[in-house]
């Protein structure tokens, strides 16, 4: 008998007042965080009453909208993985860099987990992909609109 992977829910939040695209991807119970903007909270109660378990966090870029609610999942989630391109891992900790030096409060957001590289992620993907948790075919373009039929904005 063959069993069928379970299919990958993609749900969107916009997420604190700058509206910033952030994602739950999920097959079954495990999923990944997309990005983590400020006011994450909508995202991280989504992720527990649905019953899930974050497996990792996917940081797309560091600047301070993508990176402004790390603190906030690391308070729920204090052992996930954070992973992000080698090349962004300064900008977490470098007010000048992630660009929040000029805000009233910059952000200094957390280490990456260790081996952030590239091909560790993209490993990674690959591994989860072959466990349903990925379509190898779907397409790793950005868009800036969240999806009304979404409900995450």
């Amino acid at each position: 008998m063959m069993t069928q992977a379970s299919p990958l829910t993609i749900q969107t939040f916009c997420l604190g007042q700058w509206q910033t695209n952030c994602y739950v991807l999920s097959v079954g119970r495990s999923c990944w965080i997309v990005d983590a903007g400020f006011d994450p909270e909508p995202m991280l109660d989504a992720i527990q009453q649905r019953g899930l378990k974050l497996e990792k966090v996917v940081l797309t870029h560091a600047h301070l909208d993508h990176i402004a609610g790390l603190h906030a999942v690391r308070r729920r989630y204090p052992d996930v993985p954070i992973l992000i391109h080698a090349d962004e891992q300064e900008f977490l900790t470098d007010t000048r860099l992630n660009l929040s030096a000029a805000f009233v409060q910059p952000v200094v957001a957390l280490t990456p987990s260790p081996n952030p590289d590239p091909p560790n992620l993209r490993e990674s993907s690959r591994r989860m992909s072959r466990k349903g948790f990925l379509d190898e075919e779907a397409s790793q373009s950005r868009t800036d609109r969240c999806p009304a039929a979404s409900g995450g904005c």
